[in-house]
């Protein structure tokens, strides 16, 4: 399978060696910058290098494309390829609104050309060994999670509005927010409720979030996000579940169970290690790169795939809506299936 990667940054290098790894090819790059493309082109031994899209999919010969562009690019790149018929795993966000997003899911569904959304936690063993075992803690309550850069944030374009449509909500929230979904077992959400603001840094987007999210199987979820924060309970992605029969959480990986009838709580370790060497794992790139390949070639939709990539649009959008009016924004818990 030949792959063509639209970008040539940090993301865009991981989703390359992902790519090799699975003993696909990478054959093309887009990039605007040619002294970056040739340096990418050059560290993945890509022969062919583009500086736009229009002129990859003019010369054809890629099975599935890669977008790890500013999330301003990610609609209109998508919607090109998917309208090609050519498949596409798009970065998280997965555009820069749920409109946006829409778009791009209608586009797959009427072309059939495969549309995922590199939401990457879903592919994490931790997190798989948690979704596994969450029956054993009995019907969830709530949730807390987290997606927080402590001391430190990105530059450049993440911090301008008019290119990331948002700002640590959309860049790092997101991930704690699809992180409590799939947990879940992807139920749609029904509220959002938001403060949202920016107090770090002078930005004009969001580096403070805090968020709670009513799903329709009744759980809440409090979500927080940040970029530059002092503090974070938990590191990215980390999770915590209150159920009826017990509590699991995600970094340190683990469940308690109580036992009243012996006056004690059994505690039930992952057996993964933390802190991790590497907290974001090239595995769990490739993990979701296998997923994408074997959903091509299975002609099956991938999860997460269009549709949830979508749900989080919708929440994103409701949590900046309400943090503007001050409101809770109450949403419809119906699948866009």
């Amino acid at each position: 399978m030949k792959f063509a990667i639209i970008g040539a940054g940090y993301i865009a290098a991981i989703h390359a060696r992902a790519i090799q790894n699975c003993g696909a090819q990478v054959e093309a790059v887009v990039e605007k910058y040619p002294d970056k493309a040739a340096a990418f082109a050059g560290l993945f031994g890509i022969d062919r290098q583009y500086s736009s899209m229009e002129e990859l999919l003019k010369d054809g010969g890629a099975d599935a494309i890669v977008i790890g562009t500013p999330n301003f690019l990610h609609a209109p790149q998508a919607l090109a390829a998917l309208q090609a018929g050519i498949p596409v795993l798009v970065e998280k966000p997965m555009a820069m609104n749920a409109s946006e997003a829409a778009q791009m899911l209608s586009a797959s569904r009427k072309s059939g050309a495969a549309l995922m959304v590199a939401h990457c936690w879903r592919f994490d063993e931790d997190v798989l060994w948690l979704k596994g075992q969450v029956p054993r803690i009995g019907g969830v309550i709530r949730t807390k999670g987290y997606g927080v850069h402590v001391h430190w944030g990105p530059a450049g374009w993440f911090t301008q509005k008019r290119l990331a449509g948002g700002g640590a909500l959309a860049d790092m929230g997101i991930h704690a927010l699809d992180t409590a979904r799939f947990l879940l077992g992807d139920p749609q959400p029904v509220s959002v409720y938001a403060k949202i603001g920016t107090y770090y840094k002078d930005f004009d987007v969001d580096d403070t979030g805090t968020l709670l999210v009513t799903w329709e199987n009744g759980a809440t979820s409090y979500i927080e996000s940040g970029w530059w924060q002092p503090h974070s309970d938990g590191a990215e992605a980390a999770t915590q579940l209150y159920g009826l029969q017990g509590f699991a959480q995600l970094f340190p990986t683990l469940l308690e169970l109580p036992d009243p009838e012996n006056q004690r709580v059994e505690i039930l370790k992952s057996g993964f290690k933390f802190p991790r060497k590497e907290h974001c794992p090239q595995s769990m790139y490739d993990a979701q790169m296998a997923h994408f390949i074997q959903s091509i070639n299975d002609k099956t939709v991938p999860m997460p795939g269009g549709e949830e990539g979508l749900v989080n649009m919708k929440v994103v959008d409701a949590a900046y809506r309400s943090a503007r009016i001050g409101k809770v924004v109450e949403m419809h818990a119906t699948s866009d299936k």
